[in-house]
C-alpha cells in the first residue's frame, strides 16, 4: 500500500471544490463483495471512472508505457478481445469449438 502525499491531496480537494466536483480517494483490497457494491455503484451512476486512453490488447506495451509515464489523466485500460473475435481471428473458417478460450 502507498501514501497519497497530504500537499497533493490538498491541491486534488481544492481544485475539485473549485469545479464543484465531489471529489474523494480510497484505497481497497481485493474483495469480491466490494468490488460488487463497486459495479453496483457504476451500473447506477453513481461514480464514474475517469479514463485516459483505451488501447487493444495488441498494444499493451504502448499502455503499460502511458501509465508508467507519469502523464496519464485517469486509467489506462488494455482491451481484450471477445470470444468470438478469438475464435474469427484463430479459426477462420468459423467453426464454434470455443472450449478452447
Amino acid at each position: 500500500m502507498f501514501a497519497v502525499p497530504e500537499a497533493h491531496q490538498r491541491k486534488i480537494r481544492r481544485k475539485a471544490r473549485q469545479l464543484g466536483i465531489d471529489y474523494s480517494f480510497l484505497f481497497m483490497h481485493p474483495d469480491g463483495g466490494q468490488l460488487s457494491e463497486i459495479a453496483n455503484l457504476l451500473d447506477a451512476g453513481a461514480i464514474r471512472p475517469i479514463i485516459d486512453q483505451e488501447y487493444p490488447f495488441i498494444h499493451t506495451a504502448a499502455a503499460l508505457e502511458r501509465s508508467a509515464s507519469g502523464r496519464a489523466r485517469g486509467k489506462v485500460v488494455v482491451r481484450v478481445a471477445q470470444r468470438r473475435q478469438l475464435r474469427d481471428h484463430f479459426e477462420p473458417d468459423g467453426s464454434k469449438d470455443t472450449n478452447r478460450y
